[in-house]
């Protein structure tokens, strides 16, 4: 025994090691899914540059890269404007709707925010242990004065700013710079100017407006200093301040040029642009720096001299001597945060429809598949990598896709706005089919809104058998209802030949006895007034309309209104159904009749009913989830309580990007849950993973267990009904995990390293025995070490 602990217990430790790559994710615990392409601002202090982004801020550096985001402690993730003051504290300024102003501590990893209720920081500027930044608060604008206090070691808010002189209006303090004693402020208004040595910023008279008399609208988008001089950028010039008049600098090719910002290195002036960066001439005037014309957010250069850029939709780049180039340095993410279509997991891969593509995220990362803009395909063969962009692009539509659905037939469909619906092979991407108006298979929507051409697919769903319907939400030759069978073959349900009302078709669902259940909006405007919520037995015969069953329900019927956002089916045959100004639930009868529908639905739940519920989904425990436009989640949970008390998940109560949720999606074998907002993807690991009846995949980590801790050992891979007795290595009880409790939860044990007594256990090798009603046994060794 002597010779076993110490072998077994290095065994254990080395296996680990090998195997870190893979992460753990454990019940409760939040991630983020969200785009780092989408670059604001840029920085530097020593040798890391920082890139505020609209998916939180990434920091580069010699030994890596890591994010910051709402999980690390930033009050949002979407950061409009940066910067750094000479202690390497990064000063983020937030995008609405969460205008605080965030401050991360580049030295120690701190974080703390100002919150003074502002919708936006729209630009900001530090000298000293001051801060200036432009904001924005409903309909005022203004600048805030934060102050760095020495008895807290932190920057507390002072003053606000608001009072200007007449005769400028502007919405938005675009650009913000402290040059020797003076404050500048570049607006859409002109330019402003104020002593901040002593004069109060609050009197409209100690404010100058700089008019330029340059004939040009005053539209200030950046501000800036060359060769000691000041510089501002408007609508079509550059302007430069030469004693007390000015002059110009060097007109824009392109005319459409929006300059983005000034930035200067040791030997240059730099001018970021939307048609990319530009170097100043000597006496004035501006050259292309690079060939590569891309939309460029800001710049900025390391303590080792090498410039950055943040492309604004691209994300960083570094530039490259060598080659006089720029080399992205983009990390793994989607192409952007509108992330509204997310379709069912398959084999742990989701796909995600946006406004300019989609995208497939696994458990290796991101791949995006991309409109392409000038007609050619482009095939990225690269495996995935976390530090890396992928995407191909495709002569897809540009178009927004308002459903995905991944088939078990391995194909992928998504529902375009107003471009039909596309068929997409993941194993053949370039071989996609797109089915709209000019094939015929769909039909355009003229004479409800809409062209011949411009078809609406509002959802895609697949029965049990495998047959593919579709929404075609519009239809003017009133086919609203299209089913690809198995077999490859289309069939149609049109209102004059069949039961279908004349209505939107915006949602469908099944139940498990093959019914096919169809919410409908109601819209007079556009001649489809009729909504509510259909049903359709079909008897199983596509090509038969003689023996189909047609029942429907509307607000004369008892719901709260006949515009229905959407419907699920739960695993008790209950239909949920989300309608403008509450949710019913459904017994589903058996007899479809109008009457037996009548009779089976409830009233509406008061919990949902506060908030307008866009989307529901059931998942693998029968847990209702609501996806609401202004409440978070609500869930409702199979016995019947609410999930957190009623409140589900906020983001005053989670790390939720948004209160505002697109759509909602299982993982059923881990239990993840896929929040879609227009901020990302929150990812939630619940416990609701589908049953096991196994305890062949059970693992514990992490390992070693160092205690005390302040997150428990896990013990994973748990069937149902299961109990765990941990022993230490004679074989005696040390604590006894029992089913049902907080203990154990889903597929998952937890373990604090305590005995039944509450006491710490000692260094040593311990073991889990884990069983079940159905008497399946398994064991794992822990190795846990006292500090």
């Amino acid at each position: 025994m002597p010779k076993f602990f110490p072998i077994v217990f290095i065994s254990l430790f080395l296996r680990f090691s090998e195997s870190t790559a893979q992460i753990n994710y454990r019940v409760d615990e939040w991630r983020v899914e969200t785009s780092k392409l989408i670059v604001r601002a840029m920085n530097s202090f020593g040798d890391e540059i920082f890139a505020g982004t609209s998916g939180g801020l990434v920091i580069y550096s010699p030994t890596g890269t890591k994010t910051i985001t709402v999980l690390d402690g930033l009050s949002s993730l979407d950061i409009l404007s940066m910067a750094v003051d000479e202690t390497g504290i990064v000063i983020l300024g937030m995008n609405a709707p969460t205008g605080n102003i965030d401050f991360y501590s580049s030295t120690d990893g701190s974080i703390y925010s100002i919150d003074e209720n502002l919708t936006k920081i729209t630009s900001i500027t530090v000298v000293g242990d001051s801060i200036y930044a432009g904001f924005i608060a409903l309909d005022q604008i203004g600048v805030l004065l934060v102050t760095f206090d020495g008895n807290s070691g932190r920057y507390q808010f002072r003053d606000s700013f608001q009072n200007f002189p007449e005769g400028i209006s502007f919405s938005e303090v675009r650009a913000i710079s402290v040059i020797q004693d003076s404050i500048y402020l570049g607006t859409d208004g002109g330019l402003l100017s104020a002593s901040i040595l002593g004069d109060n910023l609050k009197d409209p008279a100690n404010w100058v407006h700089l008019k330029l008399n340059t004939g040009e609208e005053e539209f200030v988008n950046a501000i800036g200093l060359t060769e000691g001089k000041l510089i501002v950028a408007l609508k079509r010039g550059v302007f430069r301040r030469d004693e007390a008049s000015w002059v110009q600098d060097g007109t824009y090719s392109p005319l459409s040029l929006v300059v983005r910002a000034f930035y200067n290195t040791s030997d240059a002036t730099l001018m970021a642009t939307n048609v990319g960066i530009y170097k100043r001439d000597v006496g004035g005037g501006w050259t292309l720096f690079t060939s590569r014309r891309v939309d460029t957010a800001d710049l900025a250069e390391n303590s080792a001299g090498i410039l950055w850029a943040g492309y604004s939709i691209n994300g960083p780049a570094e530039y490259d001597e060598a080659s006089s180039q720029f080399v992205s340095r983009a990390l793994n993410s989607p192409f952007n945060n509108i992330l509204s279509a997310i379709s069912n997991v398959i084999d742990s891969t989701m796909w995600i429809g946006s406004n300019k593509g989609f995208s497939k995220l696994s458990p290796d990362g991101w791949k995006s598949y991309l409109h392409s803009t000038d007609g050619e395909t482009r095939l990225n063969d690269s495996e995935i990598e976390l530090d890396r962009y992928i995407a191909d692009t495709l002569t897809i539509p540009r178009s927004g896709i308002h459903v995905s659905l991944a088939a078990s037939n391995g194909l992928v469909y998504f529902g375009y706005g107003g471009r039909g619906m596309l068929e997409f092979d993941p194993e053949s991407p370039a071989d996609f089919t797109l089915y709209d108006a000019s094939n015929g298979f769909l039909s355009g929507s003229e004479g409800h809104g809409g062209a011949s051409h411009f078809v609406v697919i509002r959802d895609i769903a697949e029965d049990n058998s495998g047959n593919i319907w579709i929404a075609n939400a519009f239809a003017q030759d009133d086919k609203h209802l299209a089913v690809i069978d198995t077999f490859n073959q289309w069939h149609y349900f049109q209102k004059s030949s069949t039961g279908l009302i004349n209505g939107v078709l915006g949602a469908i669902t099944h139940d498990s006895r093959g019914n096919v259940w169809l919410g409908m909006q109601a819209d007079s405007e556009i001649l489809l007034p009729e909504g509510g919520l259909q049903v359709l037995n079909y008897s199983g015969t596509l090509s038969d309309k003689s023996d189909d069953i047609w029942a429907r329900l509307t607000k004369v019927d008892g719901l709260e209104s006949n515009y229905v956002n959407d419907i699920a089916v739960d695993g008790d045959d209950v239909l949920w159904i989300a309608v403008v100004g509450g949710v019913h639930r459904l017994v589903i009868p058996q007899e479809l009749t109008r009457e037996s529908l009548r009779a089976n639905l409830s009233g509406i739940i008061p919990i949902v009913s506060d908030h307008d519920v866009r989307k529901l989904e059931v998942d693998s425990r029968n847990n209702k989830w609501f996806a609401t436009e202004t409440g978070g989640v609500k869930v409702l949970l199979n016995d019947n309580t609410w999930l957190n008390g009623n409140e589900g998940f906020t983001v005053d109560n989670s790390p939720l990007l948004s209160n505002s949720i697109e759509s909602i999606a299982f993982n059923p074998k881990n239990g993840d849950a896929f929040i879609a907002t227009l901020k990302g993807i929150s990812i939630l690991r619940t416990e609701y993973s589908e049953p096991l009846f196994t305890l062949e995949k059970v693992k514990t980590y992490p390992s070693p267990f160092i205690i005390p801790a302040n997150s428990d050992l896990v013990i994973d891979g748990l069937a149902d009904n299961t109990g765990v007795k941990i022993l230490d290595i004679n074989g005696d009880l040390i604590r006894n995990l029992t089913s049902g409790s907080r203990e154990i939860r889903g597929s998952q044990g937890f373990w604090d390293g305590r005995d039944d007594d509450g006491r710490i256990v000692p260094s040593g090798i311990y073991i889990a025995f884990i069983y079940t009603s159905l008497e399946l046994k398994a064991t794992a060794k822990i190795a846990v070490i006292r500090r």
